[in-house]
């Protein structure tokens, strides 16, 4: 196959299209001098960075400068493509400051729609990304055929390895003006990108540069709740976003806000941001559930301490579920999570969706420490629920006769539950009761028996009390009014311990 000669002399003529059309890639088929062979030694002088001779075929056909090459020998990447493109394409800065001295447009647009600054930005060729905004600024923001602005061709190829180059670059298209914003072609904003590649450096870059740090995107997500949603959050990039004012409380898709979020990950460092950034603690997703719900759910301690603390709503209800939060722990068998709502003064005399009340649901999962943490903290005894029998409702008492576990039953018993003499008439009497003689008898000598002045006394005032007992023995406590041994014989701590 003949070769395309190198150019001895400058051609006779110039075609206004450069282009020539051609069937098939022989290039033995073109003609050897004129125009083709103009294109062909200028590509071949760009490719191989060879300076002088890009100057001289420009001297003498300075119009070839915005050729756009589509020739047989072209390679397949740089179809489409003008010299500038190729130029910024090698990195050469000399080499652009040349074309563009000859005229080459810096606007001008390839295949894809990406001028030379989308190339620039695209390989982090932070010298040729500021030659073009110094010569022509005004391409900072050109959208290519994706919707791509330079900034966003830049963060979608960042690579760590070129950190440094890529953020060179970033930082001239910012300083120069680019909109940091979202491109409405693709619904995407560089802020988005910069949070995906977790650079607290580019999210900082941006922010300063105007970016919106409550964008909300396609996904429903904003900045802050992709931080928070991925597998490891990056602390760093939370608190710039928060510090730039990015809101805890926007939600997602599923209403559920960054503390949501963080709080079902276990995420102790994610939610203090969060709460030191004033997030709203009883704040409900799609389920009806606040943070605190969660975290009692999953059974996290730390984080049901630590939400407690910042002031969350212990006394919290779900009302699509119907279930008032200090049910889960007794659901879960969650000892020390009730222990610590106890403490924290949660209300303990509520009712689920069917009646059931703490003191039920310990007596249905059989706890006999449950059973000592409700009656010291003056559960309700005589609730009836029809959870375990739809027709027949009962109270805590009842319950625990059809399980027949002598333990709770005395307990219960000698803590106050009501007993009526119906309940103990052999047609009425539970198959486990009468299953064990003695322990029936002993509940009708007891309830037959009378209790001493001391014990029904305290029975009175637990009644009278009700469910601010602890705290207003607390209070008689601090007025020197009830000796200590008193408050605890209130308490039952003589049943309980």
């Amino acid at each position: 196959m003949e070769q395309f000669p190198k150019l001895s002399e400058p051609p006779l003529f110039l075609c206004d299209s450069l282009s020539l059309p051609c069937d098939n890639d022989d290039s033995s088929m073109l003609p050897l001098n004129g125009v083709v062979a103009v294109v062909y030694n200028f590509y071949q002088a760009l490719i191989n960075n060879d300076l002088s001779a890009v100057e001289k075929i420009l001297q003498s056909t300075p119009t070839v400068v915005n050729h756009r090459f589509n020739e047989p020998f072209v390679q397949s990447w740089h179809l489409s493509q003008a010299g500038i493109h190729i130029m910024v394409k090698n990195g050469v800065v000399e080499g652009l400051h040349l074309l563009i001295r000859y005229g080459a447009e810096v606007s001008l647009p390839d295949k894809n729609g990406d001028s030379a600054l989308h190339l620039a930005a695209m390989y982090a060729h932070h010298m040729c990304t500021k030659v073009l905004l110094d010569y022509d600024d005004a391409v900072k923001d050109a959208v290519n055929k994706q919707g791509l602005t330079p900034l966003l061709r830049a963060l979608l190829c960042y690579q760590t390895g070129l950190k440094l180059q890529f953020y060179k670059t970033l930082k001239f298209l910012v300083d120069i003006g680019c909109d940091c914003n979202i491109c409405p072609n693709i619904n995407l904003s560089p802020l988005y990108l910069a949070v995906v590649k977790e650079d607290p450096a580019l999210i900082c870059l941006l922010v300063n540069g105007g970016a919106d740090v409550n964008a909300v995107y396609t996904n429903g997500l904003t900045p802050l709740l992709l931080v928070v949603s991925n597998k490891t959050v990056n602390y760093s990039s939370l608190k710039l976003l928060l510090d730039a004012g990015a809101s805890p409380d926007i939600c997602n898709v599923d209403g559920s806000t960054p503390l949501h979020i963080a709080t079902a990950k276990g995420d102790i460092k994610a939610v203090i941001h969060l709460l030191a950034a004033k997030a709203n603690l009883n704040i409900k997703n799609n389920l009806d559930e606040t943070p605190l719900w969660i975290a009692v759910n999953d059974n996290n301690y730390d984080l049901v301490n630590i939400l407690i603390q910042f002031g969350a709503d212990i006394n919290y209800r779900n009302k699509q579920k119907k279930v008032p939060l200090v049910l889960l722990p007794i659901l879960s068998q969650s000892l020390k999570i009730l222990e610590l709502l106890l403490e924290s003064g949660v209300r303990i005399r509520t009712e689920g969706k069917m009646g059931q009340t703490p003191l039920y649901l310990a007596v249905g999962l059989k706890n006999l420490y449950l059973i000592r943490l409700l009656l010291r903290a003056n559960s309700q005894l005589n609730i009836p629920c029809n959870k375990y029998c739809l027709l027949k409702p009962m109270t805590p008492i009842q319950y625990a006769f059809e399980l027949g576990d002598e333990t709770i039953i005395k307990l219960l018993i000698r803590a106050g539950c009501p007993v009526k003499d119906i309940w103990l008439r052999k047609q009425n009497l539970p198959a486990a009761l009468q299953a064990q003689p003695d322990l029936e008898k002993w509940v009708l000598d007891y309830i037959h028996s009378p209790c001493s002045l001391a014990h029904s006394t305290r029975l009175a005032i637990r009644h009278m009390f009700g469910e601010d007992l602890q705290a207003k023995l607390n209070y008689l406590a601090a007025q020197r009014k009830l000796p200590s041994p008193l408050i605890k014989y209130i308490m039952l701590d003589d049943l309980v311990s």
